[in-house]
């Protein structure tokens, strides 16, 4: 009888620790993504996990929890796996973007994934897994709450009443801020004192837009 409570409470053990970070539900915390700057690593054997999602191997999921808006560089380079995928998500499970290979600009390993991202407040995932086969994975997250975050036309520093006028073609952006998935322009104002501020899209060639005031540390409002 002895032996036989042994021998279930190692299957147990073993049956958790497959489970655990295979899923959205049981995501691992990427830890430090409290901090105004931080650095995470973490290596894991795909081999000993299952596939929930993406392509036909197994997944490792991490969970980001954003509370200022960060730059944030997702990477696989130094895994020992030497083809590797990856998927940023929302806190929904939809893709926000997706990377199988960095060809070369940033792992010496072409094969790797590689994603460079600018995230508003909230919750993301990042599922890794290898493009082909399992194998060990290393994810590092770097994460930084910079002011300049978003590449920007800075509009000067306002103290008197001012008319700012601006024509941009989002064809020639990229989709840096995370609200939609569309392209998108941003601009920096400074003011020195309390102001009624005005914001339009009236009289834009594009017949549908979207519009986000934000300060440094959070999103204020969203049109």
């Amino acid at each position: 009888m002895k032996r036989n409570t042994i021998f279930i409470l190692l299957i147990l053990s073993v049956f958790v620790g497959v489970k655990a970070q295979n899923t959205q539900a049981t995501a691992v915390n990427v830890s430090g993504a409290e901090n105004a700057y931080f650095n995470y690593a973490n290596e894991q054997n795909t081999a000993t996990f299952t596939n929930t999602y993406g392509r036909s191997t197994n997944d490792v999921w991490h969970k980001l929890v954003l509370t200022r808006a960060m730059e944030i560089v997702i990477s696989h380079c130094g895994s020992t796996l030497s083809d590797t995928y990856m998927y940023l998500l929302n806190s929904s499970g939809t893709v926000i973007v997706s990377n199988d290979d960095c060809d070369g600009l940033v792992c010496e390993n072409s094969y790797l994934s590689y994603i460079k991202r600018v995230l508003m407040p909230g919750t993301y995932y990042i599922v890794s897994e290898g493009y082909s086969s399992n194998g060990k994975i290393l994810l590092t997250v770097r994460g930084n709450s910079s002011p300049n975050y978003l590449p920007h036309t800075n509009t000067g520093i306002k103290s008197e009443n001012f008319t700012y006028t601006s024509t941009q073609n989002t064809d020639n952006s990229q989709n840096y801020y995370a609200g939609q998935s569309s392209k998108d322009v941003t601009y920096k104002l400074t003011l020195t004192r309390a102001m009624d501020i005005t914001l339009s899209h009236c009289g834009s060639t594009l017949p549908d837009t979207y519009l986000h005031l934000g300060n440094v540390r959070k999103l204020i409002l969203h049109l």
